[in-house]
């Protein structure tokens, strides 16, 4: 049978459950994890939506967030700013990473979908999602790679040193798995 999850807005109510929340060990799991944690508070009140999923066999799995910023869209060099859908975060407990094994859709494609969903809901945004990671995120990389997200250059470079810091990210909602409400 499916291990389907639950959904449930987040709320600083919620704030105690997640302190324990650990998506892995390396830097950018543990910017994930460290901003479930307090910051998440301050971009709830700045246009952004955070939830918790659960199942009933192993209680909060994993938690995303869906918000919209101003990306010149669709070239990202001449076309006038325009408001996107865009992921601040998506966290994934790393003990249910990969999970359910055997028995789809995995957790990572429930979420997605119900990103897609709720993205759709937003008529004053563009029909797209956007989100940043960073180039050393292989894993994240493939996992939104294979759900329709595609490079959308220019990825973003520090400053001071050219790095590139994050790759952008893009996806039509309409390419997104499922878009069901959960």
């Amino acid at each position: 049978m499916p291990r389907i999850l639950d959904k449930t807005p987040f709320s600083e109510d919620l704030l105690p459950l997640v302190q324990d929340f650990d998506c892995g060990d390396d830097e950018a799991s543990k910017e994930v994890s460290d901003w479930i944690k307090g910051p998440v508070l301050e971009d709830i009140g700045s246009n952004c939506q955070v939830w918790l999923y659960s199942t009933e066999q192993d209680g909060i799995v994993a938690f995303s967030s869906l918000g919209g910023r101003n990306w010149r869209y669709p070239n990202s060099k001449k076309s006038a700013l325009a408001l996107v859908n865009t992921i601040p975060f998506i966290g994934i407990k790393k003990q249910f990473q990969g999970e359910p094994r055997g028995d789809p859709p995995k957790y990572f494609t429930q979420i997605m979908a119900h990103l897609a969903f709720e993205a759709g809901m937003h008529a004053d945004r563009l029909s797209v999602i956007g989100l940043v990671v960073r180039p050393d995120n292989d894993r994240a990389i493939k996992a939104y790679m294979r759900v329709g997200f595609t490079e959308f250059p220019p990825s973003l470079k520090n400053k001071e040193t050219g790095a590139i810091d994050y790759i952008r990210l893009i996806a039509n909602i309409e390419s997104l798995p499922g878009q069901q409400p959960l």
